[in-house]
């Protein structure tokens, strides 16, 4: 166990991917600061996205985002508020008309926190129980693959552009007849880093041996943070694309800079505009995650970021300079300090989930979410 432990701090110290996030940007730092000198403040982001709440750097809500892009294939959402009784959430969503399965997310959220896939009406129950905010109700989207596309416009230019794209893919493993589910586990560098929160999910099952040949989705939540191999799909992006892409973001009054999650069926019909839905759309605050994938160097992220960087600040000056306001620094501390302690709540209700879980296993755990054997 030692021995796994040493391999895996080692292998975390090689691939920056895995590096804690204010490491990855500390070195580049200093360009940022930069920019604030420059823009008086360190919030000038939220200018880049006038018509988005905060300009999509933090606090906003992923619901009224969805509602402003009611008129795209967007998968049909309902927002739940924490207060209200289990009834009163079995009644809203019998008449929206949406069916198990489904995605639960936070209406404010971020990296993958409390998003999870209800299956049944039990799964929904112990979700709004342990609910710390308000959440949203999303539909599943039938398509298979998923991708997040980063777009970027300068005020007063006729057209926008991709300046990146991410495959995303979830995490599953494959049965040998010989390790268990932990084992299996704890053999992918990836998955064992998230091992803490697949111990816990999986925990009735960690010491079964799957069938040679059995594949089992883990996680099927398409986020980094959340062990997801990113891969960097720029090389997809085409004219089509960026016609579709464009006028999608031209519809959203306002919208400069940000990143569409896409889940779609062929890179085909997407380029034709057809069977693809948005899952939401991240404003200022958006990461280009297409930098995670393992295959670049930390210097290549860094030339990526810069030039992100670069776009925003140039983005949010031209708004600001046509009477779109900075956020002050007080208002901008106002929206970290909300963030962090919604980050307290979840962390707060995992510690009581967890204990919670390990005073009883629930019944019915005793096999894992299989996909094509």
């Amino acid at each position: 166990m030692k021995k796994n432990r040493f391999r895996y701090w080692l292998h975390k110290v090689i691939h920056w991917e895995y590096w804690p996030q204010w490491l990855v940007y500390a070195p580049v730092t200093p360009v940022y600061i930069y920019y604030t000198i420059k823009a008086r403040t360190p919030f000038f982001v939220t200018a880049a996205n006038p018509s988005m709440e905060n300009g999509g750097y933090l606090a906003e809500s992923k619901f009224t985002i969805h509602n402003q892009l009611a008129q795209q294939p967007v998968a049909q959402t309902i927002l739940i508020a924490q207060v209200e009784n289990y009834e009163q959430v079995k009644e809203q969503l019998h008449t929206s008309g949406i069916s198990y399965p489904f995605f639960c997310k936070p209406d404010i959220g971020g990296k993958g926190r409390g998003v999870e896939k209800v299956e049944n009406e039990n799964g929904l129950r112990n979700y709004h129980k342990k609910s710390p905010v308000n959440y949203l109700i999303q539909a599943a989207i039938p398509f298979k693959n998923e991708i997040g596309v980063f777009y970027c416009r300068l005020p007063g230019e006729a057209k926008g552009f991709i300046s990146g794209i991410v495959g995303k893919s979830t995490m599953e493993i494959k049965g040998d007849g010989a390790h268990t589910v932990k084992e299996l586990i704890e053999a992918v560098p990836r998955y064992y880093y998230q091992r803490h929160f697949l111990f816990e999910k999986y925990k009735a099952q960690l010491h079964t041996i799957p069938a040679a040949g059995n594949r089992f989705l883990l996680s099927e939540i398409g986020n980094h943070a959340r062990g997801s191999l990113f891969t960097d799909l720029t090389h997809y992006n085409n004219a089509k694309l960026e016609t579709v892409i464009d006028s999608i973001s031209k519809a959203y009054n306002t919208f400069y800079f940000g990143r569409y999650d896409i889940k779609f069926n062929s890179w085909e019909e997407l380029y034709e505009g057809k069977n693809f839905m948005i899952v939401e759309l991240n404003g200022s605050g958006s990461e280009p995650t297409h930098i995670y994938d393992p295959r670049k160097t930390i210097w290549q992220a860094w030339k990526i970021i810069l030039q992100h960087w670069k776009l925003l600040y140039n983005i949010a000056a031209a708004n600001h300079k046509n009477g779109v306001p900075y956020l002050s620094f007080k208002e901008g501390r106002k929206l970290q300090q909300i963030e962090k302690e919604i980050n307290k709540k979840f962390k707060q209700q995992a510690k009581k989930t967890s204990a919670d879980n390990r005073a009883a296993i629930p019944k019915g755990a005793d096999q894992l979410l299989s996909v094509a054997g």
